[in-house]
């Protein structure tokens, strides 16, 4: 009863109550209900910077750090370290404090080092690791621009327990986990050390956020050979574009958020090595000379999810897609538009979701037919147009209603009707519209909040199996 009241207070309320008498505090903090603390360590903190600072402060509020960690009974389980110049002269001591009294249960550790601080932090982290037994998940964020010695060999972080870790810094690491599920953070950290297993059987997931031509090569990659779930924060060149469509065969979602760059125009056929992708982004794409590619994902026939919101495709001659995609976001221009819009309806026949992106820059018109085109797919539910210009006129084509659609949206759009004749005959089971950074009159405001109302009364419209991303 008592962890049904303290959930619904803030976390200084809690805290507060954990004053009242031993029995509230021994709930709070021995028990599963810890979980919601964490243990923040912070050098940088310096409540004295409103005074005269005296000298020899800095050392005592360490002192007083390795004291009270000392005498602590409470067992955190997650433990935030914040590491930074004025800190470093105790920063051993308060860490082995650490060490001998809160290490032994954490399960989460994150370390942040920030302005100049040494090296011989990151050195005691990789030491400690090894020695946590529960420890779950490690972050290390490197605010500081350390560099690796590279006359020294690359230090392994070793932990038979950690399943999840970050790793956002220059400094040169390899890792022995066997049982990583996650990692995020620069390739050359997943570099198999010495006498360490090249397969990682457990990783399921990886977030790249740094390039290293370096180190890339068949012992990184052998690493990734089961990731499912597989995202690269940088652009990505034909070398570890074929990596990956070559090796890593049980991928079931790649998102390519800055785009990719072929030296070579055939190389886009190996992604249908694929077989087993089921969802798939890529943001843009370039050619050496722009030259046109084909574009066929027709192999990849569990594909259901496609982004290509900044990808200029050719004509539809050039396109092949899956018949079984359920969701599906691409850029139309004048050069494509009708070709496109016409495939699409033609044999993307299972779609649900569609987004059409106008450009990049200006607001393109699109055609009067795309409307009564669109028509022909008769499973959508969701209709996003982007920063198209959309004229009263756009409405008037509009012949068989589409039954299922419940979701309009028009983002960045030009928007010129003073009103829309015919929507609710169109689109009789529309449950939301939106305008997002578009300029409403008056009516198209006070349509808008109508349909809003409506989604409100209608709870099982707002719940879906599919997680929407905001610009949808």
């Amino acid at each position: 009863v008592l962890c049904q009241i303290f959930n619904r207070l803030d976390l200084n309320s809690v805290k507060n109550a954990s004053l009242t008498c031993r029995r509230w505090h021994n709930i709070v903090f021995f028990s599963e209900y810890v979980d919601r603390f964490r243990l923040r360590i912070d050098s940088l903190y310096r409540p004295w910077l409103h005074f005269e600072r005296e000298e020899g402060l800095g050392e005592r509020v360490c002192q007083q750090l390795r004291h009270s960690v000392a005498h602590s009974e409470r067992c955190y389980r997650h433990l935030r370290v914040i590491i930074g110049d004025d800190g470093m002269r105790g920063f051993q001591s308060v860490w082995d404090s650490l060490v001998a009294n809160v290490f032994t249960n954490v399960l989460s550790l994150e370390v942040r080092i920030q302005e100049d601080a040494t090296t011989s932090a990151v050195d005691a982290v990789i030491v400690t690791v090894s020695r946590m037994p529960k420890l779950r998940s490690l972050s290390l964020v490197d605010c500081a621009d350390l560099h690796f010695d590279e006359e020294r060999f690359p230090p392994t972080v070793r932990s038979k327990s950690v399943q999840h870790l970050k790793m956002h810094t220059n400094y040169r690491i390899w890792v022995d986990m066997p049982k990583l599920v996650s990692f995020d953070g620069p390739l050359c950290v997943l570099y198999p050390p010495y006498k360490s297993p090249l397969v990682l059987p457990k990783l399921q997931s990886v977030t790249l956020r740094e390039n290293d031509d370096s180190f890339f090569g068949p012992p990184v990659m052998t690493r990734l050979m089961h990731v499912e779930v597989l995202r690269l924060k940088y652009r990505v060149k034909d070398w570890l574009f074929m990596g990956i469509c070559g090796e890593c065969s049980a991928l079931k979602e790649l998102y390519l958020d800055s785009g990719l760059f072929l030296s070579d125009a055939g190389n886009m056929k190996h992604l249908s090595k694929l077989v087993h992708l089921r969802r798939f982004t890529l943001m843009s794409i370039d050619t050496k000379r722009d030259v046109p590619f084909d574009f066929d994902l027709s192999k990849l026939t569990q594909l259901k999810q496609l982004n290509l919101p900044f990808t200029v495709l050719g004509p539809a001659s050039l396109v092949s897609l899956p018949k079984t995609l359920r969701v599906l976001s691409l850029r139309i221009d004048n050069s494509n538009e009708e070709s496109i819009i016409q495939y699409i309806t033609a044999n993307c026949l299972k779609l649900t979701k569609l987004r059409l992106v106008y450009g990049d820059l200006t607001r393109g018109q699109p055609s009067s037919g795309t409307l009564k085109a669109l028509q022909l797919l008769t499973n959508l539910e969701v209709l996003v147009f982007v920063k198209a210009s959309l004229a009263e006129s756009f409405m008037v084509g509009s012949e068989a209603p589409m039954y299922r659609l419940r979701k309009l949206r028009f983002q960045n759009c030009r928007v010129d009707w003073n009103q829309f004749g015919g929507l609710q005959q169109m689109c009789p089971s529309l449950t939301l519209l939106e305008f997002p950074g578009c300029n409403l009159t008056l009516y198209m405001q006070e349509l808008a909040e109508h349909y809003r109302r409506m989604r409100c009364k209608d709870v099982k419209s707002v719940s879906a199996s599919w997680h929407e991303p905001d610009d949808w």
